[in-house]
């Protein structure tokens, strides 16, 4: 009786065919990864794009884009300063004014204040912001809590908004005559673009808050979207201004 043999044929052809799978799985990961780093280079190539865009957009110039909040800010204390005003009228305007202090600090100390310490010139002013930001921040904290629950100004209220309209009136003449024309000097325009991209990312501006600068209305999308992310010009800003000073 004849030996059985196994066949050569069926074993060739089971190891053709896990090798085809593999060469087929290897194919198809080859394919996907491909995909997936042509994905990405093009991610990085369209988040290039848009840094660059910002970077060149002056509508985004931090000194500018301070100067639009301060505005608004100096309208507020004109109104708490004034004793003629009425106690309805300051109620209005001090909710406000205390939620656009919140916000402009916050954006403030991020985006113009952290990278500006690296500048040794600079350094002793800015210090003493952060000091007038603390006591503001600490004031603003107070009265918001205070005026959520109250129907109207007492005179005691009334006085609090007024010395703290004047606080903040100094802060904004010293920025504005003091440290804004340096920055506008010293600072490269591509550099003051990315400073105001992070501020008005940070600052949470509203449509209604721009309703007077119809030039930075089509910027609302890319900054609501927060299409690149306040970190990435943070990075940079910071290299610029240790490399620089």
């Amino acid at each position: 009786m004849p030996k059985t043999t196994r066949s050569s044929t069926g074993s060739s052809s089971r190891r053709s065919s896990k090798s085809s799978g593999k060469s087929s799985s290897s194919r198809s990961s080859g394919s996907s990864s491909t995909r997936s780093a042509s994905s990405r280079s093009k991610s990085r190539g369209s988040s290039r794009d848009m840094e660059d865009s910002i970077a060149s957009n002056d509508h985004f110039n931090i000194i500018e884009v301070l100067l639009l909040d301060h505005s608004y800010l100096k309208d507020c204390i004109d109104v708490l300063k004034d004793e003629e005003e009425d106690t309805k009228v300051k109620m209005k305007y001090a909710k406000g004014f205390l939620d656009a202090l919140e916000k402009h600090s916050t954006g403030e100390k991020k985006a113009l204040y952290a990278p500006l310490q690296e500048v040794e010139d600079l350094r002793p002013h800015i210090l003493e912001s952060l000091i007038e930001h603390g006591i503001v921040d600490d004031k603003v904290k107070k009265l918001s809590k205070k005026l959520s629950s109250a129907r109207t100004l007492d005179e005691e209220m009334e006085a609090e908004l007024k010395v703290l309209a004047e606080i903040v009136e100094h802060h904004v003449e010293e920025e504005e005559d003091e440290l804004f024309p340096k920055m506008r000097k010293d600072i490269d325009s591509e550099i003051l673009n990315q400073m105001g991209y992070q501020f008005m990312v940070l600052r949470q501006f509203t449509e209604k808050d721009l309703e007077d600068s119809p030039e930075l209305i089509d910027e609302m999308e890319m900054i609501s979207q927060e299409a690149i992310p306040v970190k990435n010009f943070m990075n940079v800003t910071h290299e610029y201004f240790t490399s620089q000073y």
